[in-house]
This record gives structure tokens, C-alpha cells and sequence, in this order.
């Protein structure tokens, strides 16, 4: 499935810039090794193959005292535009390379621990960051450091490892690059527990990944991945979990959205999914959706497209619904907005503290919408009835049972219904 490549290729007549970058950037940490493995997509995605990354090149790093044990050092090529020729990624027009990013602007890294007796790199990895680099094909999301990926599945895919999640971080050692295309960043994929990502979606990445790189155990200063590891950071770390629960309630946390399945009807009932780009027109709603976050800000009398609605039900699926007790005490509460977007990107629905100013909602008109994009004013009285209600569910539900996916919680004086759904 990725052979290595053959002699013939690792030296071509011509090189891509591209390519030639990458491989520049690696050859500063690694000057002895002139001819790196690498392994590379039988059949390029650009000719139809199914895997977006055209090479994955790895390193062996021999460790340093202190800062990361022995490790393989893994470095895809095919995020960013390697070719210049629009064979895969579109050419935006800029007056300079350096004003435009490179593709995707990134390439993905990642560090595994080198087993005893390990002479051979394993394979798994690649086909982790494959896997990775094709949800970004597909979503086309905007990644960036302090991220997190729900991938809920062991990363080396055998049932005795407890990393099933996984965290973006700037690969320590290797910085952004220019090419002749544009700019490229490294983001080093950093896997961790279920337990780490809860930590991670009630504080932030950033905050527990530095709690991690205190411990070679935890994969230390350069973050490199055990996979055989069998603790989390809180056995290794006794005081970690005093250290997010005091940081998290006087901070709150960072994360402004979160992509997953979500939908909203307004008072006729129809299903926001449901209505076409006709549809959207004749019933007030227009088909240019907002799709940041922090674009609260519109005008009535410019946007006379923007839709009161009276009466809304929220349709969350049970991770987002798992969440809310997160969100509303990590954001709401320290007056921070939050999002959740749909998966494909096509519809949105921001929960809007009380007290923030610039914002489409007030007291008077609780609900507006623009295109697929609602805004929901939450005052405190309404997110502490929330938080009741997404409390008990958290500590009631368990993986194993089966879940009405169709239970109603309504709340009247609100003339809203929450709603669990797929």
C-alpha cells in the first residue's frame, strides 16, 4: 500500500521547489541523513489515488538528555502545494509568494518513540497522517496549533492503547519556510487519552500539552508519542488535575467552536437542513452564510436579510450535547461566545452571553438568524436551567446504553426546546 520509494525517485533530474523545501527544512535537523526513508502513495492523488499526501518522509532523531528520548521523526509531504501547477491545490493571486500560504499552509509531523531492538520505522503512523490529511481534504478545515481532532480510535489501532485522541502543536524544531509558492508551518499531530482530551475541551490544548511536556512520560518538551504508554497524565501528574480545575475557573477556556452535528428548526418546523437555496430566500433566510464565529456583528438596516425567530428548537448530537456543561462554565460564564458548526460547514449556531455587546440578539429578540447561521442570547437564568439539565445527562449517560436520540427538553419561558439528535 505506501512503498518505499526507489532509489531512482529519492534522486530525480528534477525536484519539485515544493518538495525541495521540505526536504531542505528536515536536512538542517538531520545533515547526516542525506538519503531519509520515505514512503510514498502508490498511485499520487493527484492521478486519482485515494491518498492526499504524495510522501511521507521519516527521520531518526537519537534523543537528547532531558528533552526526548530516542524517536522516529515522520514529515508529510502534500498539504502544502508541492508542485506549483495546480495540479492539487489552487493558485490564489498575491502580489508576493510570501504574502499567500503554500497550499493548505502546513504539512503534518509526528514523533514515536523508537522501540527496543526498533531498527525499522513502523508504517502505522503514515497511514494515521493519511487518514488525517484526507478529513482535511474533505472538510477543508482551517487547522491550527492548540486544535484538537475527536478521533476516537486507538492511533496505532490495537486495543491495549489508550492514545485515541489526538492534539495540534507546532513541531518544536521545525519552523515555518517560504517557498516559492507560498508559506508552509509544520503541525506536529500529539496523541493523547480520552481523559487528556476532556482536560484539553474544559481548559485548552495548549495548557495541558504544556503539563505534558513536564514528563519524558508524557512525551516531554518535544511531545514524542509512546504508543505502549499506559497512563494518563493524571497518574503520572498527581497535581495536573488541581493545576486545569484552578486555571480553568479563573481563566475559562479558549475554544470559540467546535465542529459537529448540529441543526435547528425555527417556529414552522422546518428543519434548517431541509430548505433549499429558494427556500431560504422566500422564508427571510439568504444563502451567504457567515461562517466565522467571530463575525457576531451585522446591521438590520444593512442586513435587512436577517430573520426574528420566536420559537427555535436546537438539535445537538449527544458528543455536542456531552459538552454543554463545558462550554456554558469554560465560556458563557466568563462572557465568551461559542459555536457549534455543522460538520460540512453549512450551518452554525452561537450561544451569545448575556452582557456581550455587538451582537445580532438582546433580551427583546432572543433568536436571530442569518442564512443557516443562528445567534441564541443566553442569560444566566436560561444557562443555569441548561446547565441542570446537561449536568444530569453527563452523569447519567454511559457509552454502553442506548440512547433516545429523540429526547425533548424543553424550556417554556425561553420558547426553546434542546433536543438530542444524530
Amino acid at each position: 500500500m505506501y512503498p518505499t520509494v526507489p532509489q531512482s525517485l529519492k534522486n530525480p533530474v528534477f525536484i519539485p521547489d515544493g518538495i525541495q523545501s521540505i526536504l531542505n527544512a528536515c536536512h538542517k535537523l538531520y545533515p547526516t541523513q542525506t538519503n531519509p526513508r520515505q514512503v510514498m502513495a502508490q498511485v499520487k492523488f493527484w492521478l486519482g489515488g485515494p491518498h492526499p499526501l504524495d510522501y511521507v518522509t521519516i527521520y531518526h532523531h537519537e534523543g537528547k538528555k532531558g528533552l526526548c528520548v530516542s524517536h522516529w521523526h515522520y514529515v508529510s509531504m502534500g498539504l502544502s502545494d508541492l508542485h506549483g501547477d495546480g495540479r492539487v491545490h489552487d493558485r490564489r493571486p498575491s502580489s508576493s509568494s510570501s504574502d499567500e500560504l503554500s497550499g493548505f499552509g502546513f504539512e503534518l509531523s509526528f514523533r514515536l518513540k523508537v522501540k527496543i531492538g526498533g531498527e525499522t520505522p513502523p508504517l502505522w503512523p503514515v497511514e494515521l497522517l493519511q487518514s488525517i490529511a484526507s478529513n482535511i481534504f474533505s472538510s477543508r478545515a482551517n487547522f491550527k496549533p492548540g486544535d484538537y481532532i475527536t478521533w476516537n480510535s486507538p492511533i496505532d489501532k490495537s486495543q491495549s492503547c489508550i492514545l485515541t485522541q489526538l492534539f495540534i502543536i507546532e513541531d518544536p524544531k521545525l519552523s515555518e519556510i517560504q517557498t516559492k509558492v507560498g508559506r508552509v508551518s509544520f503541525f506536529q499531530i500529539v496523541p493523547a487519552s480520552m481523559e487528556e482530551l476532556n482536560a484539553a475541551q474544559s481548559w485548552n490544548v495548549m495548557g495541558v500539552v504544556d503539563l505534558m511536556r513536564e514528563s519524558i512520560l508524557t512525551g516531554g518538551p518535544y511531545q514524542v508519542c509512546d504508543n505502549g504508554r499506559t497512563k494518563t497524565l493524571y497518574q503520572i501528574n498527581t497535581t495536573a488535575m488541581t493545576i486545569i480545575k484552578q486555571r480553568l475557573k479563573s481563566e475559562g477556556n479558549n475554544f470559540s467552536g467546535f465542529s459537529t452535528e448540529c441543526h435547528w428548526f425555527d417556529s414552522t418546523g422546518r428543519d434548517i437542513r431541509s430548505l433549499t437555496p429558494v427556500d431560504l430566500l422566500q422564508t427571510g433566510y439568504d444563502s451567504n452564510f457567515a461562517s466565522s464565529s467571530t463575525q457576531l456583528v451585522y446591521s438590520y438596516v444593512d442586513h435587512p436579510e436577517l430573520k426574528r425567530i420566536r420559537e427555535i428548537t436546537i438539535a445537538l448530537c449527544v458528543e455536542a450535547f456531552l459538552l454543554l456543561p463545558l462550554v456554558l462554565r469554560g465560556r458563557l460564564q466568563h462572557g465568551r461566545h461559542f459555536t457549534f458548526r455543522s460538520s460540512n460547514n453549512e450551518i452554525a449556531i452561537t450561544l451569545v452571553p448575556e452582557g456581550q455587546e455587538g451582537t445580532l440578539v438582546s433580551p427583546s429578540i432572543p433568536y436571530v438568524a442569518k442564512s443557516c447561521w443562528l445567534q441564541m442570547y443566553t442569560p444566566v437564568s436560561l444557562l443555569d436551567e441548561i446547565l441542570i439539565v446537561a449536568d444530569n445527562f453527563y452523569s447519567e449517560y454511559t457509552p454502553e446504553e442506548k440512547v433516545n436520540l429523540k429526547d425533548l427538553f424543553p424550556f417554556p419561558k425561553y420558547s426553546l426546546i434542546l433536543r438530542i439528535d444524530l
